[in-house]
């Protein structure tokens, strides 16, 4: 047999093929910690005042000795001053009391608005003896 040849020339590499098709995106992680508050804004304007409150009146009236007071008494009506003219007038009475001379009673001129209260006190002799004792006064409420 005769001798081998030479090897010959290796050939050129071929074309790179075309890459795959992207695979499939994973799922979304958890949310993070929130942030801390920002800080707070200035304040803002301040309002236009409000209109003037109705003011609560109290008229009283002397009573003679008579039918509604045996030794005479005092008449004790209350209102809201609704046309604002400083006096009770007769349509604006909301409630009225008769208190006599000499007699023990407990007063409770009117019915507060909700959320108010309304308390009775005893007149007795010592007090009518001298006189009268009114306590006036409106409750305060709490804003929350």
């Amino acid at each position: 047999n005769g001798i081998d040849g030479t090897n010959g020339i290796d050939g050129t590499n071929g074309v790179d093929g075309t890459n795959g098709a992207d695979g499939r995106d994973g799922t979304d992680g958890a949310d993070g910690a929130d942030g801390a508050d920002g800080e707070d804004g200035t304040d803002g304007e301040a309002g236009v005042d409000g209109h003037a409150g109705a003011v609560s009146l109290i008229r009283s009236s002397l009573l003679a000795a008579g039918d509604d007071c045996a030794a005479g008494g005092m008449k004790l009506e209350t209102g809201v001053d609704t046309d604002h003219d400083g006096a009770l007038s007769d349509d604006e009475v909301q409630a009225a009391t008769v208190l006599c001379n000499g007699e023990t009673t407990s007063v409770n001129v009117a019915t507060p608005a909700a959320g108010g209260s309304c308390q009775s006190m005893p007149i007795d002799a010592s007090v009518a003896s001298f006189g009268m004792l009114m306590l006036v006064g409106l409750r305060r409420r709490r804003r929350a």
